[in-house]
């Protein structure tokens, strides 16, 4: 199945993602730092180097090192990389995005996939600590094997 190169937007939130340690919360931040909110906006913010860090609240270090990156990538060859790849980019915008999570409270920016999109199952999320007891371990994977044989995403 092939499809349609990603649009501006998509293509700029697509660039966002490959940024380290951008995750939801800074992205928000990062996004309502621009005069419109978009993906391509905050994508010139970070080439022309004029991003606030105190305002989205990043250590500097981790700021310079995204509009480093912003300035090295090739958007061109991005899309270029996406099209080949044949991965189909979905934002909340396309006639594609799931109807189950047009009503999440936080649904996720983009979805990346390859053929056809089927509906998303119920899902849940295990959320744990970085130093786990082997209890721990042992009732999540459970927990997890348990949910996903019932149809449950984890």
């Amino acid at each position: 199945m092939k499809y349609a190169a990603p649009n501006d937007e998509q293509l700029h939130h697509v660039a966002l993602a490959s940024l380290t340690d951008l995750g939801p919360r800074r992205l928000d931040r990062l996004l309502a730092n621009t005069a419109d909110g978009s993906a391509m906006s905050a994508w010139a913010l970070l080439t022309s180097g004029n991003v606030d860090n105190t305002l989205i609240r990043v250590d500097p270090k981790l700021v310079a090192e995204w509009i480093r990156h912003a300035r090295a990538l090739d958007l061109d060859q991005l899309r270029a990389h996406v099209v080949k790849s044949g991965v189909e980019v979905v934002d909340q915008s396309s006639d594609s995005w799931p109807e189950q999570l047009r009503n999440d409270p936080e649904p996720p920016r983009l979805l990346f996939g390859r053929g056809p999109l089927g509906p998303v199952t119920p899902s849940v999320a295990i959320v744990g600590t970085r130093r786990c007891t082997q209890y721990g371990r042992r009732v999540a994977r459970q927990l997890a094997g348990d949910l996903g044989a019932r149809g449950i995403g984890v």
